[in-house]
């Protein structure tokens, strides 16, 4: 039983791995970069799946901070890894 859960696992890693995705994760913040009008001190970029045949984007959190360390500016830019298309969101 336990190997056939892993057999699965497999198949799914390799199922996700050959998809070939288009934009990698640096095209993907330059993309975001474009998308907002402030200049970002921090940058976060991250992988998700989305939907139901788990589509991968690329959400790409852009901030600034005052002084104080609190954050002003913000916006998270959802990137489709395969289109290049975007949703931008505010914090």
């Amino acid at each position: 039983m336990l190997l056939a859960v892993f057999a699965l696992a497999f198949l799914a890693l390799q199922t996700c791995a050959s998809r070939g995705d288009e934009i990698s994760y640096e095209e993907a913040e330059a993309i975001a970069r474009d998308q907002i009008d402030f200049e970002p001190e921090k940058v976060l970029v991250r992988g998700i799946q989305r939907g139901l045949d788990a589509q991968l984007y690329w959400a790409v959190s852009l901030s600034t901070q005052n002084a104080a360390g609190i954050r002003e500016e913000c916006a998270t830019v959802l990137v489709n890894a395969e289109t290049g298309e975007t949703e931008t969101e505010p914090c």
